[in-house]
């Protein structure tokens, strides 16, 4: 027998419920073994130290106390400390500021038109056609391209 079935057979040949070739077995490698001899003796004298103890019955109220707080501290604690209401706030509104800061820059984008200098640039004329200011030349018939020579 090695230690390790040695050990898996404490508990059975302490409450006397091996049978007898796994008992006689168990008592021969105790015989010859002395760590495993030690640890029978200290597995058997823990078994009577905790046997000694009375049995103290729990409160009337006491599991239905002990499963309001887990479940008290299961919803405090849902990340890192953090309620996961309060992540999933957090999360909803960081995406609801970036959507509006979407729109508002294709707003921009889209129906914003560059500012028209106060000052006409040199040598530039102003034309008004309608609601449209115009800064520089306008020509109504395009100039011909100069025709290259050869």
């Amino acid at each position: 027998m090695d230690h390790e079935s040695a050990r898996a057979f404490f508990t059975g040949y302490h409450d006397s419920e091996l049978p007898d070739g796994d008992r006689r077995s168990l008592e021969e490698h105790l015989a010859a073994c002395p760590d495993c001899a030690a640890e029978w003796d200290a597995y058997r004298k823990a078994v009577e130290e905790v046997s000694g103890l009375r049995v103290i019955a729990p409160s009337e109220n006491f599991t239905r106390r002990v499963s309001m707080a887990i479940e008290m501290r299961g919803n405090r604690r849902g990340f890192g400390g953090l309620s996961l209401q309060g992540v999933r706030l957090a999360v909803l509104s960081l995406v609801l500021i970036m959507i509006l800061l979407m729109a508002y820059l294709t707003y921009l984008l889209l129906f914003s038109s560059p500012e028209v200098p106060k000052q006409p640039i040199e040598g530039a004329t102003k034309h008004t056609h309608g609601d449209v200011q115009v800064i520089g030349p306008i020509h109504a018939d395009p100039q011909p391209a100069p025709e290259k020579k050869q």
